[in-house]
């Protein structure tokens, strides 16, 4: 049996039997996808400003900003999202 990834291949389990995964945000990968793109680019030039992606969601992480530009950094991407993402939940 081939498996289109090694994703697939480990979803059987001891006993061989298939697991039904069931994932329905599969469908809003690409779009998450390009959310973590944007968000890295909003955060490149701030020191301490980290994106992560979670395959289902991207977190932005701003604890270690410098006080002085945390807000506006927050203001900045909520802004964007509103504008770019209005869709979306923030």
């Amino acid at each position: 049996m081939r498996y289109k990834s090694l994703w697939e291949a480990l979803m059987l389990s001891l006993s061989g039997k298939e697991i039904n995964l069931f994932q329905p945000a599969r469908e809003f990968i690409p779009m998450i996808k390009e959310v973590f793109r944007t968000l890295v680019e909003l955060t490149k030039d701030i020191p301490g400003a980290s994106v992560e992606n979670h395959k289902f969601c991207t977190s932005v992480h701003y604890g270690n900003v410098d006080e002085k530009v945390r807000n506006s950094l927050v203001l900045h991407i909520v802004d964007v999202f509103l504008k770019k993402y209005s869709y979306t939940n923030i």
